[in-house]
């Protein structure tokens, strides 16, 4: 079966695995090859899901002090779950089964199906190499993608301090920057897998339920996952308790909030809009442009509408009149609620 069909298929069962680790300097400079290095620790963020909609996490680190209890404990979290890491093909698995030879652990069938896995089988699926195209990405790092992509990422530390870490920190600081990657890698793959299964209620879901979670749990450390719950901006444009809901089953305008939410959830510096009270009723309509209106007047942000409707011009508080696709007149005006907010649209 081809990688695409598998991967459209929408895993139910995750296991992302990040490792942290040690190795010696490198003489002859840059990072040192990945059979220099010894795990320190394993972190493993599962995700199942209950049904369509609906997930379930728990996140465990593993160390290393007996390495066979840690090569084991790993292959359980592994077991009838679809892994998933960043840089794994190239650096993570390649270590963990080094250790697992080291350490004269032949029977962890769950990590070697997903080491010797094809790239295209759909088994272990690596974002970095999907990203990239099957073509890996050994100058990409996870951070950048996740800041391309506005994904929490390194807000603790980076993976060059881990010694430095360990030393000064111990362990445990250790396994909340571990924790943390695993945190970016899911919403990554969240994001990646909704774009190429077409399939935005799943990305939505897991990404909204595993910041719940975070919150819910009491995961300080991963507090900066929180912002992307979108149930307060998903109240704020009356969707609640439609969550996991295909697009097929949403009105017209339920589907245009949903769009409006999706862009909000990140809290974009910039948002611009292409009619968005087109397809909404008086009452929705004011909803949406309020929350606009408290988008543009955060800090450091701002909002652009493309309208014919002039139920909305008061809220603005500048106005580019255009004719043939010129702006012909540039109007500054004191924002405010219309008064007549259900006048009809102008054509």
């Amino acid at each position: 079966m081809h990688f695409r069909q598998t991967y459209n298929q929408a895993p139910t069962r995750l296991a992302v695995l990040d490792i942290e680790t040690l190795a010696p300097p490198n003489p002859a400079g840059g990072f040192p090859p990945w059979p220099t290095h010894r795990p320190i620790v394993a972190s493993l963020l599962t995700a199942d899901q209950v049904h369509y909609g609906q997930w379930q996490f728990a996140l465990e680190s593993v160390e290393f002090d007996n390495e066979q209890e840690a090569i084991a404990r790993i292959d359980k979290l592994l077991k009838g779950r679809r892994c998933i890491t960043f840089n794994g093909k190239g650096f993570d698995l390649p270590v963990l089964v080094m250790t697992a030879l080291r350490a004269s652990m032949y029977e962890c069938r769950n990590l070697t199906e997903n080491w010797s896995s094809h790239r295209f089988s759909g088994n272990h699926i690596d974002i970095a190499d999907v990203i990239s195209g099957f073509g890996s990405a050994p100058r990409v790092s996870l951070e950048m993608l996740c800041q391309a992509a506005n994904v929490p990422v390194k807000f603790n530390g980076h993976g060059g301090d881990v010694a430095e870490m360990l030393r000064d920190q111990g362990i445990a600081a250790v396994k909340r920057y571990c924790e943390e990657d695993v945190g970016s890698t899911l919403i990554l793959f969240g994001m990646v897998q909704g774009l190429r299964a077409n399939d935005s209620a799943y990305s939505a879901s897991l990404i909204g339920d595993f910041a719940n979670w975070v919150a819910d749990a009491g995961l300080d450390h991963l507090a900066e996952f929180q912002k992307l719950s979108g149930n307060a901006v998903l109240e704020r444009v009356r969707l609640t308790g439609l969550e996991a809901r295909r697009p097929s089953q949403l009105s017209g305008g339920q589907q245009q909030r949903v769009a409006i939410a999706r862009a909000l959830v990140h809290e974009p510096p910039l948002v611009i809009c292409d009619e968005p009270t087109a397809a909404l009723d008086a009452q929705n309509g004011e909803i949406v442009m309020d929350l606009f209106r408290q988008v543009a007047r955060s800090a450091e942000r701002s909002v652009i509408i493309v309208t014919h409707d002039n139920r909305i011009f008061s809220y603005a508080d500048r106005i580019a009149r255009m004719d043939d696709g010129e702006i012909i007149a540039v109007e500054e005006q004191d924002p405010k609620i219309p008064p007549h907010f259900e006048h009809e649209h102008a054509h």
